[in-house]
């Protein structure tokens, strides 16, 4: 009899950590994708533009960059 409560609560503990474990990553995974979509939205041609127009100096900066632009198109194809 005493084993079997024994079994039963290891299976219960057992049971319950799994659980546990399976929040966290869930949670971590749902932290993870809530982030990479605002990192999206941070970065797009509507704030770039509003950008450019209220500080001359980055659109100086971004015409100094086009040269590179095949080499950061690049890049960002092989992240994606």
């Amino acid at each position: 009899m005493k084993q079997r409560l024994r079994r039963i609560e290891r299976t219960f503990i057992i049971s319950i950590v799994g659980l546990v474990i399976a929040a966290l990553l869930t949670l971590v995974g749902t932290l993870l994708i809530a982030n990479l979509a605002r990192y999206d939205q941070r970065v797009s041609t509507d704030n770039i533009n509003e950008l450019i127009v209220e500080y001359p100096e980055v659109a100086s900066y971004l015409q100094s960059q086009k040269p590179a632009e095949p080499h950061f198109v690049t890049i960002a194809t092989l992240v994606k």
